[in-house]
């Protein structure tokens, strides 16, 4: 979001793909947020790692393998 603007709802379904460490930081909204966006809703798939290391071996493959299975999805349900 730019400055001075708001972010606008989104009518289709989020998904969150979150990690299971959050290096010492604790959110209380599973969503961080974006169920206020989201009038779909929103779908939160945990990937093994943390913000520095999810794309770094062994959690990139991890991450490789949530994202094919996220857009094979997607291409069925149209």
């Amino acid at each position: 979001v730019l400055p001075g603007e708001a972010p606008r709802d989104y009518v289709q379904r989020v998904t969150l793909l979150k990690v299971t460490r959050l290096g010492g930081r604790n959110a209380s909204d599973p969503t961080w947020g974006w169920s206020m966006l989201a009038a779909g809703g929103v779908e939160v798939i945990p990937v093994p790692g943390e913000h520095l290391t999810v794309l770094r071996m062994p959690h990139v493959e991890a991450l490789a393998g949530v994202l094919s299975e996220c857009l094979a999805r997607s291409a069925r349900e149209g």
